[in-house]
């Protein structure tokens, strides 16, 4: 595991037991990025389609357009 993917595990981890959505989403979306960028497609799926699914309700703003654009290509 590289340090950037442990300090991004770190930071979901951190958000979520907060419940900082916002923070979630963003370190999620970094980390499922990283993960497909070393052609781990599933990882990044398991990584960013829950934290995605808790806004499914919600009008869709910047971040979240941005990690629904990650979940398509995972």
């Amino acid at each position: 595991m590289l340090a950037a993917e442990k300090k991004l595990t770190e930071a979901v981890t951190m958000a979520t037991e907060q419940g900082a959505r916002y923070w979630q989403l963003r370190a999620a979306t970094t980390l499922a990025r990283l993960k497909l960028s070393r052609g781990r497609e599933i990882e990044a799926r398991a990584v960013i389609e829950p934290i995605c699914n808790l806004y499914s309700a919600e009008p869709a703003f910047f971040e979240l357009q941005a990690a629904r654009s990650v979940l398509s290509t995972a």
